[in-house]
């Protein structure tokens, strides 16, 4: 770390430029400071910043005077430049939908400090900084409500660093800033937006456009719909951030025009060098969760143990032009982001060499005004690499052979696939490609291998998949596989109805249900896999179980009826059990298709290892408040943390006199029976420990007390 120095002509220098700061802050206060699109009037602001950037021209670059740019300096060791909005209204706009917005930054070495850098209020979102240092680019939404709708027109700008010259680039929303190593044109990345109820902004595809020349554009994405928040590209500009849309969080291959998940989360970032090294933050706002290229995970980073953030929310995390550098906001004390976020403020964190927690934090502002969406330009700072920290840089190594295949193989014929919540479930058809997926209703939810549980729920699929399997399965030639999982082999319900067809549990006896009657599919076991294939063709059925075919005739046991399903759904609220590895085809399935199927689905599951469950009474000595569904925004469902103390152990390992226990408080923005519990009471507690539940770290989680030891989940079927 480089430590600042002053000898006695650099101390005149900083002195001079102190004294024409007391002239810029005392003449620029109110009217001076410029309106976007105008420059400054009179002379004050706009001179003695040409001064300044004279001096700076003949003397080099001043050192930072004492006080925050200094402070900045000490931790990221060379000039930076930091630019973000603040809130100007009454409550709060944690996203920038409004139009309360001034445009702010700070330079550590023009001797200005934090300021006002566009005054006029308007909409000043996800300031960015070129690569240079020279320009501010930032998007006005233009926003208005059409039919409940937010509806915008965003046109992007630039603003140098005195506020003086504006311009309007082009229309879209800025989202990155990338420049060519090769050719050092700076290309300005935007997003199409579409109109959307949620809080956040979502668009049909990302464009890109030249910094110095905007009507040199591009098409850069438009297989997916996707999310703004947030997107960020590595240093040769073949790998992209992205969501698509959230909350699957993942990366883009720029050059094969392919994408994948790294798991469900927000505000993705990629590393600015070429290590590839990308982050999903996680639904408590608390850290964020690194994975190599092709989703290997490195580590979790909690980014809310700075001064002054007290274990609280954060938000906005963005990687820097610095590798070792992240830039958030908060801390967001309140019961939501969108309430709390009028007293954010801007921070600056350090990685340490491994990746594993961040060493140093600098707090930018200190204004209780609402400071949103920084972004980090340190000078050189495009030069530094990660290096290899713990896997960083390393591509997760494709499947060799003897090792588990691709699921399903032949992929020809697939009208609908989804093998987990983590898998990519890409349907290629040419140049065409759909994402098919499903729809959580009721308590239904996933499961730590991100499999489907049905208990208290069931799952739709997507629409543009359900059209194309209703057909099937009504009328021609079709086939399906899936992997199901029964918590109870006592228990009667559906396990899957689509068009024509039902697939359901009667005590211990599996049947298929069509028109012309059932079939039987053999008996059920209590967590014992079975893997079924269903085949039509020519009105002959073809069923295989676990590899094997079934010789079957008709039954009669059945008083269950289809009914008019027509939509692909999985559970019906009643059946208790897990579902993966689901499949729906137009045409029919070969035998070896079947064999190969069942054979690489149980080969992946074999690799799981089991949780590790604990049964324990414990008295409620501390809860979380309750917050309503209106806290939710964009999301669905919440969890809340309660602490117990530990009474008795009734099955597992447990030795601590308190446990974290975190249950599910809302599910589809309604509350659920079990919340809130009573105060002083004793409970039954079937836990499991919350790092061994990747399936949550996407879903909003409450806390109101200084957690000091490891967290749990109650596993147990929520209560409507």
């Amino acid at each position: 770390m480089t430590t600042v120095k002053r000898n006695q002509n650099k101390l005149l220098d900083i002195k001079m430029i102190a004294g024409l700061t007391a002239v810029i802050l005392f003449s620029g206060c109110g009217k001076n400071v410029a309106e976007p699109g105008k420059a400054k009037g009179s002379s004050s602001l706009k001179e003695k910043g040409e001064d300044i950037a004279k001096l700076q021209q003949e003397k080099k670059s001043p050192e930072p005077e004492e006080g925050v740019s200094k402070k900045i300096e000490a931790v990221t060791g060379n000039h930076s430049k930091l630019a973000w909005y603040q809130y100007q209204g009454k409550t709060a706009d944690t996203l920038g939908n409004g139009s309360q917005l001034q445009l702010w930054g700070i330079d550590t070495r023009d001797g200005l400090g934090v300021r006002v850098i566009l005054e006029k209020k308007s909409s000043y979102v996800r300031p960015l900084i070129s690569p240079d240092g020279k320009w501010i680019i930032y998007t006005n939404k233009h926003t208005e409500r059409i039919d409940g709708k937010k509806v915008s027109k965003p046109v992007v700008h630039r603003v140098d660093w005195k506020g003086a010259q504006v311009e309007e680039l082009g229309k879209g929303y800025a989202v990155d800033i990338w420049e060519d190593p090769k050719t050092k044109v700076a290309w300005v990345y935007v997003a199409h937006l579409i109109p959307t109820n949620r809080s956040s902004m979502f668009a049909d595809k990302l464009e890109r456009f030249q910094l110095d020349d905007p009507k040199k554009r591009e098409l850069v994405w438009d297989k997916t719909k996707i999310s703004v928040d947030s997107i960020q590209l590595s240093k040769d500009g073949k790998r992209a951030s992205c969501l698509f849309p959230w909350p699957d969080v993942g990366v883009i291959d720029l050059e094969k025009k392919e994408h994948w998940r790294n798991q469900h989360g927000c505000w993705p970032s990629l590393a600015p060098d070429n290590s590839y090294t990308a982050w999903v933050f996680d639904g408590s706002h608390k850290s964020v969760h690194l994975f190599a290229d092709r989703g290997k995970k490195l580590s979790v980073v909690n980014i809310n143990d700075g001064p002054g953030m007290d274990g609280h929310e954060m938000f906005h995390p963005r990687w820097a032009n610095h590798p070792r550098f992240i830039t958030v906001t908060g801390p967001y004390k309140g019961p939501s982001i969108g309430k709390s976020g009028k007293n954010a403020e801007v921070y600056i964190g350090e990685f340490d060499t491994g990746m594993t927690s961040i060493k140093n934090w600098v707090q930018v502002t200190d204004n209780k005004k609402g400071d949103h969406y920084p972004d980090l330009w340190i000078k050189g700072g495009e030069k530094e690499s990660l290096g290899k920290i713990a896997g960083a840089g390393s591509r997760v190594q494709e499947p060799k052979a003897g090792k588990v295949k691709s699921w399903p193989e032949n992929k020809e014929g697939l009208l609908f696939l989804w093998e987990s919540a983590l898998a990519d479930n890409k349907i290629s058809n040419g140049e065409s490609e759909r994402v098919c997926g499903v729809e959580m209703r009721q308590r239904a939810r996933f499961g730590r291998h991100f499999e489907m549980l049905t208990g208290g729920g069931y799952f739709e699929i997507d629409v543009d998949s359900a059209a194309q399997v209703a057909g099937r399965t009504s009328d021609g030639d079709f086939a399906l596989q899936l992997r199901l999982i029964a918590n109870d082999p006592k228990q009667s319900g559906t396990i899957l109805s689509a068009a024509g067809i039902q697939i359901r549990q009667e005590a211990d006896d599996l049947l298929l249900l069509t028109k012309d009657g059932a079939y039987s599919l053999g008996n059920v076991k209590t967590r014992v896999p079975i893997h079924l294939a269903v085949s039509f063709q020519g009105g002959k059925w073809q069923f295989y179980r676990n590899g094997g075919i079934l010789k079957t005739g008709n039954v009669v046991k059945s008083n269950a009826k289809i009914g008019g399903i027509t939509n692909l759904t999985i559970g019906d609220g009643k059946w208790e059990g897990a579902v993966e590895g689901l499949a729906v085809y137009a045409r029919v399935l070969t035998e070896e298709e079947i064999v190969k199927g069942f054979a690489t689905l149980s080969k992946k599951a074999k690799t799981r290892k089991p949780a590790k469950r604990v049964k324990l009474r414990g008295k409620l000595v501390e809860m979380t408040a309750v917050r309503g569904a209106e806290e939710l925004k964009d999301y669905n469902r919440a969890l809340l943390v309660y602490t117990y103390e530990v009474e008795e152990v009734i099955s597992g390992e447990y030795d601590q006199p308190k446990v974290y226990v975190n249950h599910w408080s809302l599910m589809e923005k309604k509350p659920l029976k079990s919340i809130p519990r009573k105060l002083g009471q004793s409970y039954i507690l079937e836990i499991e420990h919350l790092d061994e539940h990747p399936e949550l770290d996407s879903e909003r989680r409450w806390s109101d007390q200084d957690l000091i030891l490891e967290e749990y989940f109650d596993i147990t079927t929520p209560e409507a």
